[in-house]
């Protein structure tokens, strides 16, 4: 939990005992659990990662921009909202935050040429092409770190 929460502060009124913790869980899930809010929550979270991304001038590394919208669509599944259900609007909103080098490379991609009637949505294509830009960077790295003494 976030120290200074406002359910850190809450949780901590319950004295630390085997018989308070189903106690506990409960009042956190009906005080802080509400999963309408939660994902609310989230998808103002994405739209701003998005949003500061396309924006800035520094923009985040690849590697970064994956996680970051992993663990996002990641929340948001665990709330109900399935990534797979929601491709009309979080497919865009991925895209949108993608540089256009990345783009470029997307486009190209036969995980893009994917026909429309497909079983697989187009928003796991993009991730599985991300995943695999962020991995082949990582090799790149590695490849030329591989000889190099200073970073051992």
């Amino acid at each position: 939990m976030k120290p200074g929460s406002r359910a850190k502060e809450f949780i901590e009124s319950y004295p630390v005992t085997s018989k308070n913790y189903d106690a506990a869980v409960t009042a956190l899930k009906e005080r802080f659990g509400k999963s309408d809010l939660l994902i609310e929550v989230y998808v103002r979270e994405f739209i701003k990662m998005i949003i500061s991304n396309v924006k800035s001038v520094n923009k985040l590394p690849l590697d970064k921009l994956f996680d970051k919208i992993e663990a996002q669509l990641r929340a948001l599944e665990s709330l109900g909202l399935k990534p797979e259900e929601n491709t009309s609007w979080l497919y865009p909103m991925v895209e949108s935050s993608l540089t256009e080098d990345v783009l470029r490379a997307w486009q190209r991609s036969s995980l893009f040429n994917e026909p429309e009637d497909s079983d697989v949505p187009r928003l796991t294509n993009l991730m599985k092409f991300l995943k695999a830009e962020v991995e082949g960077e990582e090799r790149l790295k590695l490849a030329r770190s591989g000889f190099d003494n200073t970073h051992r």
